[in-house]
């Protein structure tokens, strides 16, 4: 007769983008069967193996296989995995650290070089504080410090950003700020 179901399909691994899924199912029978992976119940074309990598177009969402099988005498039902739900993938993480270049005293400008991140992050987001507290409005890479900040300590956390994986954060804390120089011509 036609292979019959023995056990699954399910789902093996951690649904998070980024991650590997394998779709296990046996069958008695069998000479050979087919795999497709579905997102939100619609098949997701040129998925056909047993392994499946998690996109971030799956997030938010579920994922499901469906398999069958095959032999001499026919083909099985389709049979499908109980759905799983896709989550953020890991926090993105520097491979080359966040860095300021510029004089640390007031008048002058400070920019942020935001680094490497794995994976690439795709956009960035900046954050200048002084002595813990957040500066109104200065969120660019660039800060030009002002005279209230004389004396007090600057940090700038960055925030690396990619669709379907959690923010990598990065704080650089900055020496106090010195007064500006002054000619005495």
């Amino acid at each position: 007769g036609v292979p019959v179901l023995g056990a699954g399909p399910t789902i093996d691994g951690t649904a998070k983008v980024g991650n590997q899924l394998i779709c296990k199912v046996s069958y008695s029978g069998a000479t050979g069967g087919d795999v497709a992976w579905l997102r939100n119940g619609q098949r997701i074309p040129g998925t056909n193996h047993e392994t499946y990598q998690v996109t971030p177009a799956d997030y938010p969402g579920q994922i499901m296989c469906a398999t069958e099988a095959y032999n001499a005498a026919g083909v099985s039902a389709v049979s499908f995995s109980p759905p799983v739900t896709v989550h953020l993938g890991a926090a993105l993480r520097p491979s080359v650290v966040p860095y300021l270049t510029g004089t640390v005293r007031v008048g002058r400008t400070l920019t942020a070089h935001h680094g490497r991140w794995s994976p690439a992050a795709s956009n960035y987001t900046y954050q200048w504080m002084s002595d813990g507290r957040r500066i109104p409005g200065a969120t660019q890479d660039r800060y030009k410090i002002r005279e209230i900040d004389q004396g007090k300590t600057l940090v700038l956390d960055v925030e690396a950003h990619l669709a379907g994986y959690a923010p990598g954060t990065i704080s650089i804390r900055i020496a106090k700020v010195r007064a500006a120089l002054h000619s005495r011509l």
